[in-house]
């Protein structure tokens, strides 16, 4: 009888130790440390408008990983981009800062990267950098401000495989990864070659070669409109691609016919659909490795696209299929399937959320974190109204030639044009600071197409100086210097 209990006690004991090493193994494995601060990784793609997602009703691409963070997590459908170009606003996501602090002088502001190392992260960054005026690559000095442990660099799918590797490797501490893919940015090299380019118009940084011979079956819609409203400002008339080779636009769509613009989108879908798949097996490897459970997971892209709206391409502009842009975030514990309405400033409001979810005091930056939106289901973001920052002399021509005649005289006619955007997610005000005609007004609601500038209407006269008296105040409260009077305006 002795014996018996004793072996009772001895299987009870080896049981209860089994039970405690599982315990700590899968701990360990999913991430659960001593202070029990989340991992994150933050999804980067470039140029992805926020409508051409599956999960936004759009009928012509197929997004299963972006639907699934959508559905595990909260979607924000009224994010914007704080500058509609790859590095001003890339900027603002490792500083917290608006565009025009940040672009020229970012290394002055502290990074995300280095405020999460402080706070025992390991870092790391794979991908797209094109982080303001910086280049991190053989550049000590920028990869030291970073902050990140390590900065590994290639095309999309070098950074699939670098991710999926990072992920199931072996960790003490928690970890911020970021990880910046290319597409669906290779629609600038699409369009290039659809016209007819000679050069730049190659598929290797996003691995995804798309098929430009459209399919019969394919509902691939036709754009809303090819036309702008009017009154055009000035200097987007300067914008506009001539009918050829455009050095200025770099957009070489003067001449498209209505099955260019079918087989441009049907091109972007492709692009889309690849990276889409990217993010699935990141995805996929969370779950597998167990750390599904203490990872949050913010995606967003830094600007979108025109994808033929307006007759526009690229970015540069302030449309909403080019400065509204996808922002998810799954949070372990957070609510499942909610959808915000509020007004986000993805530049400058994704600093302080990893902040939030990593408990750093965030207080000092002009962004808000969008942490507790994803616990509480009534709440939703603090703010009114939104503006977000555009200056033309931050472009690139899209080739190495030098521009001549009609297209030089433009470029350097407009060359240092900036303006400013200001929604509270029904009206839309734009202001140029030189040109003729430089004032657009959108009511959204009436006309979410944007094909009506209303900015001479007698009825929207004071929407129109409330939407100007807020953006004053923003300008003064933030110290940005743009000139919202007009001297050559007519």
């Amino acid at each position: 009888m002795v014996f018996r209990i004793d072996m009772i006690k001895k299987i009870k004991s080896y049981l209860l130790l089994s039970i405690l090493v599982l315990f700590l193994c899968a701990c360990r494995k999913i991430g659960t440390y001593e202070n029990q601060r989340f991992n994150i990784i933050v999804i980067i793609v470039d140029q992805l408008s926020a409508e051409v997602m599956s999960n936004s009703g759009c009928s012509w691409v197929k997004t299963p990983a972006m639907d699934q963070l959508a559905s595990e997590g909260v979607k924000f459908t009224n994010a914007y981009t704080s500058f509609p170009l790859c590095s001003p606003a890339r900027a603002s996501f490792l500083t917290g800062q608006h565009p025009f602090k940040s672009f020229d002088k970012v290394t002055e502001y502290k990074s995300l990267g280095s405020i999460m190392k402080d706070q025992g992260y390991q870092t790391e960054y794979i991908g797209k950098w094109h982080v303001g005026n910086t280049r991190i690559v053989k550049n000590k000095e920028v990869l030291e401000w970073s902050g990140f442990d390590n900065y590994q660099n290639g095309n999309d799918q070098f950074l699939e495989d670098q991710t999926i590797k990072f992920l199931k490797g072996d960790r003490k501490t928690p970890f911020f990864l970021i990880a910046s893919f290319m597409n669906p940015h290779d629609c600038c090299e699409l369009a290039r070659k659809i016209g007819g380019w000679k050069v730049r118009n190659t598929f290797e940084k996003g691995s995804c070669t798309p098929v430009l011979s459209v399919p019969k079956d394919a509902d691939i819609p036709y754009p809303n409109t090819l036309e702008d409203s009017y009154p055009l400002p000035e200097v987007m008339v300067n914008q506009k691609p001539l009918s050829g080779e455009n050095y200025v636009s770099i957009r070489p769509t003067g001449s498209w016919s209505s099955k260019d613009w079918i087989t441009y989108r049907y091109g972007y879908s492709q692009l889309v659909e690849c990276v889409d798949a990217r993010i699935g097996n990141i995805l996929k490897t969370l779950k597998e490795q167990q750390l599904d459970d203490n990872t949050v997971v913010v995606f967003t892209s830094d600007h979108g696209d025109g994808i033929g709206e307006h007759g526009w391409n690229q970015k540069l502009a302030f449309y909403d299929e080019i400065i509204r842009v996808p922002f998810l975030i799954k949070a372990p514990n957070g609510i499942k399937g909610k959808v915000c309405e509020g007004l986000v400033n993805v530049g400058i409001d994704l600093l302080p959320t990893v902040m939030s979810f990593a408990d750093i005091e965030h207080k000092s930056y002009p962004g808000e974190s969008l942490k507790f939106t994803t616990t509480n289901l009534d709440k939703t973001t603090t703010r009114d109204y939104l503006v977000s920052e555009l200056d033309l002399s931050l472009q690139g021509l899209g080739t190495s030639r030098v521009p001549e005649g009609e297209d030089l005289d433009r470029l350097l006619k407009y060359e240092s044009a900036k303006a400013r955007m200001i929604t509270n997610g029904r009206y839309k005000y734009i202001v140029y600071n030189m040109g003729k005609n430089p004032e657009m007004l959108f009511d959204l609601q009436s006309d979410p197409h944007e094909t009506r500038n209303v900015i001479n209407e007698d009825s929207y006269t004071d929407e129109l100086n409330v939407l100007k008296l807020k953006l004053q105040e923003h300008l003064l409260k933030v110290g940005d210097d743009f000139q919202m009077d007009n001297p050559t305006a007519s």
